[in-house]
């Protein structure tokens, strides 16, 4: 069984290269996240593969609703004292979901 890991760097910054080395070392695959796939609808088709998400809330509950990745991405987007934040870059580019606050952390 193959395992492909997509990883959002931009939501998990402390810890992305860290994982992202782990899964390699496991022999997994790994793709870095792009939001254009989203505005486009043009997403790696990974058929026969076992696809992880790890990234926003936001583009969690979007792989979970419109990509048929397996298992793709487990979502409750409803979660107690969290805010997601879209954040927009200094190119302008809006970055989908972007961090998640808790409490007074923002």
């Amino acid at each position: 069984m193959n395992i492909t890991w997509v990883l959002e760097a931009e939501a998990f910054r402390d810890n992305e290269e860290a994982l992202k080395e782990a899964a390699k070392a496991a022999g997994h695959r790994v793709v870095a996240w792009n939001d254009e796939w989203i505005e486009t609808r043009k997403w790696p088709v990974l058929e026969g593969e076992r696809v992880v998400f790890h990234g926003s809330l936001e583009n969690a509950s979007y792989i979970h609703r419109n990509i048929s990745w397996e298992p793709g991405a487990f979502c409750r987007s409803r979660v107690p004292s969290a805010v997601v934040m879209g954040v927009t870059r200094e190119d302008g580019h809006k970055i989908l979901g972007g961090r998640i606050c808790f409490r007074s952390s923002c």
